[in-house]
């Protein structure tokens, strides 16, 4: 979630404005996915578990700094998080797609 969280700031901070571009939002003559998004995809009680977990695992085990060469980062692998790994693949994998889906103007889902 950090991770996340810092790639988030880091593209908010690189628009003119500091904030997400509205729906279907790229700059005059670039393609829609040029623009940033950000989308509500989880409840605050879900982050909150999200984050207990990973702090409770990384408290107990350790948080891993040497998984990403190009930008180094202090995380979890979320195979390590059973929880937060279910909710990705029963839910969070599916908002995202819908909202990137609409925002895209397609329709139907992927696979």
């Amino acid at each position: 979630r950090a991770q996340r969280l810092a790639a988030r700031a880091y593209c908010q901070a690189e628009l003119p404005d500091r904030r997400s571009r509205p729906a279907g939002g790229a700059a005059e003559g670039e393609p829609p996915m040029m623009a940033v998004r950000t989308v509500d995809v989880m409840s605050a009680e879900e982050c909150e578990a999200a984050v207990a977990e990973a702090e409770a695992w990384g408290a107990t085990n350790g948080w891993t700094t040497d998984r990403h060469i190009a930008f180094p980062t202090v995380d979890v692998p979320i195979a390590n998080l059973p929880k937060l790994q279910r909710l990705w693949k029963e839910s969070l994998f599916a908002r995202i797609e819908h909202a990137q889906r609409e925002v895209l103007g397609l329709s139907g889902a992927a696979g």
